[in-house]
């Protein structure tokens, strides 16, 4: 309240310029003096286009006007800038699920479901950044641990680490490219799972402030350890998708071509799969975020490339995958948190199910334990810090 006096003591057409602070656009915003807030952002920006802070509580004061694709540009540029002078930012998330599938190695590994169901906890983080902005050509760099443990720590515990650096160029106002690179490590239940690196690319093209249009680009090695050398492998992938974004409205299409190369011929495969996902924002300006609901669909269709002979099996078979994939969401997007204006938070409830049908059923088994025809479903409460 004293904050307040103070800022009503002085005139409006002082609080519209260069001279409004972070905390006294706070205080404005939190009265609905969106309007004032605005200039004086504008004003601020003119001054120096990369104040971080500045965009940060444009987006703000442009959101509570109802101006949502004019706010989700400014808050793209707050986290460009870093909300200051830094040219980096960090998101952490912190999660707790229920999962009807204990086997969490990568898919890569295709071992059977085991449909015992767990709960477990997951944390994930990222530190990203840019670099040698020239304004047509940036670098971009990320370093990111996750790390997913269920009540069997010792068995299950996969733990994750990459490092990636990508060049990015614009052309014109409406395109670009990227190429770049990365590596992994990955551990099993304490021990090594695989290491592996990724040559990376793709190009963007958006013809509007609506649409845009992608196109992925992946192509690698990883190498398994600790017993499952079998799966080592070259990887490649490609995944054009579109997607729209309206005024609380957002869609995807996409789809995926992949093809994987192992060490044992008889996981080898071909891939090709398509997907789509939309979003509503349902609710706006609660607590200085939107409610949102998505929901997305997947399949993949996985053609392995040699014949099974297997002791498990009971006659040598070309092993055929389907996979479908169903996931919904509610989240709430929150500008800033509740414990600091300088980040924001995103809390999320989300859901799934998987369903892989394969010929190697159970008709084709002498152990149904070796069955690669299964079903999985899992729920997810989470929360994600954007500094």
């Amino acid at each position: 309240m004293l904050l307040l006096s103070g800022l009503l003591s002085v005139p409006l057409t002082a609080l519209a310029s260069t001279s409004m602070s972070n905390e006294q656009a706070s205080a404005l915003l939190d009265y609905h003096m969106d309007n004032k807030v605005e200039a004086a952002m504008r004003a601020r920006l003119q001054d120096n286009p990369e104040d971080g802070n500045a965009w940060h509580y444009l987006s703000l004061a442009l959101r509570a006007q109802g101006k949502a694709s004019q706010a989700d540009a400014a808050k793209d540029n707050a986290a460009r800038f870093g909300l200051g002078e830094r040219d980096w930012h960090i998101d952490l998330r912190m999660s707790g699920f229920v999962d009807s599938n204990v086997v969490v190695v990568p898919n890569a590994l295709n071992l059977a479901a085991r449909d015992r169901g767990d709960i477990g906890a997951r944390i994930h983080a990222v530190i990203a950044g840019t670099a040698f902005d020239q304004g047509w050509t940036h670098t971009d760099w990320s370093l990111a641990y996750a790390d997913m443990l269920y009540q069997d720590f010792s068995a299950f515990a996969l733990r994750q680490m990459q490092a990636g650096l990508t060049q990015h160029l614009d052309i014109g106002d409406s395109a670009g490219l990227w190429i770049g690179a990365h590596g992994e490590q990955a551990s099993l239940g304490g021990k090594r799972l695989f290491v592996g690196w990724n040559a990376v690319g793709g190009t963007v093209w958006q013809p509007n402030d609506n649409n845009a249009l992608n196109l992925d680009l992946s192509f690698g090695h990883r190498n398994f350890l600790s017993g499952y050398g079998a799966f080592t492998a070259w990887r490649g992938k490609a995944s054009p998708s579109w997607s729209w974004q309206g005024d609380g409205l957002k869609a995807t299409l996409g789809g995926n071509a992949a093809r994987e190369q192992t060490h044992s011929g008889e996981e080898a495969y071909r891939q090709i799969g398509a997907s789509a996902d939309a979003g509503w924002r349902i609710l706006e300006h609660i607590g200085h975020g939107d409610i949102w609901v998505e929901s997305g669909a997947g399949f993949d269709l996985r053609n392995y490339q040699q014949t099974n002979s297997q002791p498990f099996l009971i006659r040598p078979l070309k092993r055929r995958d389907t996979q479908l994939k169903l996931i919904g969401s509610i989240s709430w997007k929150r500008s800033v948190s509740m414990w600091s204006e300088k980040a924001g938070e995103t809390w999320k409830f989300q859901a799934g199910w998987m369903r892989n049908r394969s010929n190697i059923d159970r008709t084709a088994v002498f152990d149904v334990a070796q069955s690669r025809d299964w079903r999985r479903w899992w729920t997810e409460a989470s929360i994600q810090w954007h500094y």
